[in-house]
């Protein structure tokens, strides 16, 4: 404990060599973090308020204490490499990298004000909800295999369905017959899906961001006369805030259906499409693009 109290005190004043200082302390560590950051944050990103409070805290230490630390001692560093008459130019662009490492601390700082308004919209949507006291989706289980979900993916619809599914461990399938909702709440159920290697299934209409939740299903299935619909995201208007980059969010869904085995030239395709307009592919296109693995009517009773 005491030779790691020592180390730190000695590469804060500056007495650890350069390249420690820079490579281990500065870089390492910073991989070390970002890992971390990235593994934790895909554990919450379905849950708003737990995406704002991890990067909060992680904000906080990370970059407000742990950063400084790693900044000022490389820093220092420098400037007794530079009595040494050492490699001037190594030595400037580990100044340079450690500087602008303030401009990565305003943008995260950025990233987590905008985490911290979808958080507060996403509490507020559930408060509107509950005042309204009505429900825009359904869910029910049929026999024992087949959970349906039908209506627009609106705040809490992941809560409910976990719950649903945990109180009939029997279910394998997730029925989709929605034109879309919360793209939060899709990608919660499509997390779902994915970590208990479920099937999803549509007999009906999947469209938007219905169709992230149904690419979630370990295996994917359409019913002869279904359908699948893709476009662009689109906010509702009294939603359109600086904070919310819809851009980002596409990106982010891009690289989950790339890494559910869609193919690139189809998702491409998907986020050409215009937001006010809808893509539905047929089975054969789905089919050759990894979208969908079978066409099959399931035997539901």
């Amino acid at each position: 404990m005491q030779n790691t109290l020592d180390y730190i005190r000695r590469h804060w004043r500056g007495e650890l060599p350069l390249g420690i200082a820079f490579w281990i302390n500065l870089v390492g560590v910073g991989i070390v973090i970002y890992v971390a950051e990235m593994f934790v944050g895909r554990s919450v990103a379905a849950q708003p308020e737990q995406l704002f409070v991890t990067a909060l805290i992680s904000f906080i230490i990370f970059r407000l204490l742990i950063y400084p630390w790693q900044a000022v001692g490389v820093l220092r560093s420098c400037e007794k490499s530079l009595l040494d008459y050492k490699n001037i130019i190594w030595i400037r662009c580990a100044q340079a990298i450690a500087v602008l490492g303030i401009v990565a601390i305003f943008v995260d700082g950025l990233n987590v004000m905008r985490l911290f308004f979808s958080m507060r919209l996403y509490k507020q949507e559930i408060a509107e909800a509950a005042i309204k006291k009505e429900k825009t989706y359904n869910l029910q289980v049929n026999g024992e295999e087949y959970v349906y979900v039908t209506g627009s993916l609106d705040p809490g619809i992941t809560k409910q369905l976990a719950i649903l599914i945990d109180q009939h461990p029997k279910v394998t399938t997730i029925v989709l017959d929605s034109e879309g909702g919360r793209v939060y709440e899709a990608r919660g159920i499509a997390a779902l899906a994915r970590k208990r290697a479920m099937t999803t299934y549509s007999s009906g209409k999947c469209y938007s961001a219905c169709t992230i939740a149904f690419a979630g299903g370990k295996r994917r299935v359409l019913a002869p006369d279904a359908e699948l619909g893709f476009h662009q995201y689109k906010l509702a208007a009294k939603y359109v805030l600086p904070y919310l980059d819809v851009d980002k969010e596409m990106e982010k869904d891009f690289k989950f259906l790339l890494k559910q085995g869609i193919d690139v030239r189809f998702l491409e395709k998907v986020f050409e499409t215009s937001a006010t307009s809808m893509w539905v592919p047929t089975h054969e296109i789905l089919l050759a693009a990894g979208v969908i693995h079978e066409v099959s009517e399931f035997n539901i009773k």
